[in-house]
């Protein structure tokens, strides 16, 4: 639970990023508009699933996995909630999602711990 908090809030922190650095230049849709979104969502999708792995200690793999398709569920419920377009792209997103997520939880396993010299 964790893990896929952390993650949404990492696509939103992401989010307000790209569009600050939109602003200024007058960007306001085209491809950047299309591709920002899967993008903040691939990144949350990897920070869940790392913190989510991390915290766990094994099954890295299946960890981020889980936790970046229950981020995605939560992303289908507030796109449906508000009226947004359900169709290919969100297949894609969760394709994205699920493999950021898994490589997210592998990295988390996998990390080193840091020890505390004495």
């Amino acid at each position: 639970m964790f893990g896929m908090l952390t993650g949404t809030a990492a696509a939103a922190v992401v989010l307000v990023i790209a569009a600050a650095a939109m602003l200024p230049g007058g960007v306001s849709g085209g491809i950047a508009a299309d591709v920002l979104p899967l993008v903040a969502a691939s990144a949350g999708a990897f920070v869940g699933g790392l913190v989510c792995a991390a915290l766990c200690g094994s099954k890295g793999l299946l960890m981020g996995a889980v936790c970046s398709a229950l981020m995605f569920l939560l992303l289908l419920g507030a796109a449906a909630a508000a009226g947004g377009n359900i169709g290919v792209t969100c297949l894609v997103r969760l394709l994205l999602m699920l493999v950021s997520g898994a490589f997210g939880g592998v990295i988390g396993v996998n990390r080193k711990k840091r020890r505390k010299r004495r």
